[in-house]
């Protein structure tokens, strides 16, 4: 498969410049940062420390405490669910038998002309077979 030369090169201008050139300059940075780190006396560096962990527990704290709304309010929620439903199923269930017994009674009226159907065949039939023996 022969490649376009013109988006080729341009693929790898981007690739240089979007993706080789930050992580060159973010490990120089980490780099510096380490040798800058290792020039700071022992009582500073437990500080340096102390402030990096604030700076890291502080988001967790965060999402944790939203997490923490979320469960209460679910669960305000579902005490009040539990309260109101009862009355709401009592009454649900009352629909549903009705619902059921205007089905069955629809049901038995569908069928009833086939049932007939079935019986006057069944009849003939009989006849048929009796009038057939004598």
């Amino acid at each position: 498969m022969v490649r376009n030369p013109i988006t080729r090169k341009r693929h790898q201008k981007e690739v240089l410049w979007q993706i080789t050139v930050p992580i060159v300059i973010g490990s120089l940075v980490l780099l510096a940062l380490a040798v800058l780190s290792v020039g700071i006396v022992p009582g500073e560096a437990r500080r340096w420390a102390d402030i990096s962990m604030i700076w890291l527990i502080v988001p967790v704290m965060f999402v944790t405490l939203l997490s923490l709304l979320f469960l209460a309010g679910s669960i305000y929620a579902v005490m009040r669910l539990i309260l109101v439903l009862p009355k709401y199923s009592y009454q649900a269930l009352g629909w549903m038998l009705l619902l059921g017994l205007q089905l069955r009674r629809l049901n038995d009226r569908l069928v009833e002309p086939f049932l007939r159907m079935q019986m006057l065949s069944a009849s003939m039939k009989r006849l048929g077979r009796r009038v057939s023996k004598k």
